[in-house]
């Protein structure tokens, strides 16, 4: 047994400080270093009182395993900042440091952005807000919003009482629309800074797209007498349109015709129309009709 301990020993030593330097650098490459932004919650805060912070985030650089930063745990990181109770309005000072920084087990904290926070205290009254829904981009081509509606429309929030207006309309997360075709649901939240004082609860969005209503004018339309054999001049017109976006953009002047009524010559009907498409006006509006040569027109009277 100790001749095979002992036999090769330096190859054997060599392999064994390989497979260390090799763990070692697995181990380095599967670490990494970033900066997030983490909400400041103070920590307790009176009833009917909130904290006027001049910061409600700091940026943190930290450093540990990828799977840990890529974590669900380490997107609820927070800044848990203890409160000096002082008379209302007087302003304290609190150095940030990491024990203030919760972070999920294994993460090693390297710098605080800002790491010194100015807070008072002021008392807060209760408001209703309007939720302001965020959306960003644009439904896709040919189509648009109908209306969006809010669910709830307004919430109860507790905030300072000097900042009452600021807060009379809250928008939420941005809400992407990009390329929609159809009516959308969609569940989201508030983004609303920690010294807000509120109950959490879900906010419903409803996008209402339709396809857009469009009108077109196309021409050189083939124009027809309602009855009989009517010479007309001249034979085609310009038609005005309307319908929705896709269907008009498919339209075909040779596929329509335009009805000329047989005793004004008035364009009143077209021949040939998808459904749902709309005729709107005629240029010109009236065509002169010839009877074919032979044929005497009746006599009046």
């Amino acid at each position: 047994m100790i001749r095979f301990v002992t036999d090769n020993l330096t190859y054997k030593v060599v392999a064994l400080l390989f497979a260390l330097v090799l763990w070692a650098f697995v181990k380095s490459t599967d670490k990494s270093t970033i900066t997030a932004t983490f909400p400041i919650f103070f920590q307790d805060v009176p009833e009917g009182i909130t904290v006027v912070s001049d910061a409600e985030y700091v940026e943190v650089q930290v450093s540990g395993p990828n799977t840990i930063l890529s974590g669900r745990l380490f997107q609820q990181s927070r800044v848990e900042a203890p409160v000096s109770i002082k008379p209302l309005g007087q302003e304290s000072l609190l150095n940030l440091s990491a024990e203030h920084i919760k972070v999920p087990f294994g993460l090693e904290i390297l710098a605080i952005k800002p790491n010194m926070i100015r807070y008072h205290l002021e008392t807060v009254v209760p408001i209703h807000a309007i939720v302001v829904p965020s959306l960003m981009g644009d439904p896709a081509e040919g189509y648009e919003i109908r209306r969006v509606l809010v669910e709830p429309e307004t919430v109860k929030l507790l905030v300072p009482e000097k900042e009452r207006e600021a807060f009379s309309a809250i928008r939420t997360a941005p809400l992407s629309i990009h390329q929609l075709r159809e009516t959308r649901r969609i569940h989201t939240v508030l983004t609303l800074p920690p010294s807000i004082q509120w109950e959490p609860q879900e906010i419903r969005i409803t996008v209402e797209v339709e396809e857009k209503t469009v009108t077109r004018t196309l021409h050189d339309i083939v124009v027809v007498a309602e009855i009989g054999e009517q010479l007309l001049v001249p034979t085609t017109v310009s038609l005005t349109l309307e319908g929705k976006y896709h269907t008009m953009a498919s339209l075909q002047a040779v596929t329509l015709q335009a009805v000329a009524q047989a005793d004004s010559g008035q364009i009143h009907a077209v021949r040939g129309l998808p459904q749902g498409v709309r005729f709107i006006e005629a240029d010109p509006q009236y065509i002169p009709l010839l009877q074919p040569p032979g044929e005497k027109s009746t006599p009046q009277g």
